[in-house]
């Protein structure tokens, strides 16, 4: 009797482990929404501080179903580009004229790993590896991304506040 009592108790913290494992890999967040740069608490590195929220990162809208990801930049109320890919560490090749791009993301916890070659028309290739983080309140999405050229390398953190 107290063998078996001590069998079945096993086997039910085994299942409760096995249950908040399966549920705890499940949880990631959605990082859907439209997303405003904080300028003072980015840190533009090599880069520099733009002048203004109109040269290239003032607004991302983000549209996150897992495991499609797709983001546009908004700059001046317009559309200045946009990229879809999936999160799932599957590759994405698009192309706009010469220009091949490919992209790769996928999950590290609860932290998105993404990356990005464009090789451009004169053969030259952009890269940058970036790691997208969502505040525990989801308010605050933060990107550090790592660019790479054949002639520099830079850091930045870009710092967004969902609207």
């Amino acid at each position: 009797m107290k063998k078996q009592i001590t069998m079945s108790l096993i086997i039910i913290l085994l299942y409760l482990l096995i249950s908040s494992l399966t549920v705890m890999a499940q949880v990631r967040p959605d990082f859907s929404g439209t997303w405003k740069l904080n300028k003072d608490n980015s840190d533009f590195g090599k880069v520099g501080r733009p002048d203004s929220l109109t040269e290239g990162f003032a607004v991302l809208v983000i549209t996150h179903n897992e495991p499609s990801f797709h983001w546009a930049i908004i700059a001046n109320d317009e559309i200045k580009g946009g990229v879809s890919f999936t999160t799932d560490g599957k590759k994405t090749i698009s192309h706009a004229g010469n220009i091949e791009r490919t992209d790769e993301a996928r999950w590290e916890g609860t932290t998105l790993l993404h990356s990005t070659k464009v090789r451009g028309e004169n053969g030259k290739l952009l890269s940058h590896q970036e790691r997208l983080m969502l505040s525990e309140d989801g308010k605050t999405l933060t990107i550090l991304r790592h660019l790479s050229t054949e002639i520099f390398e830079v850091d930045v953190k870009l710092v967004y506040e969902r609207q």
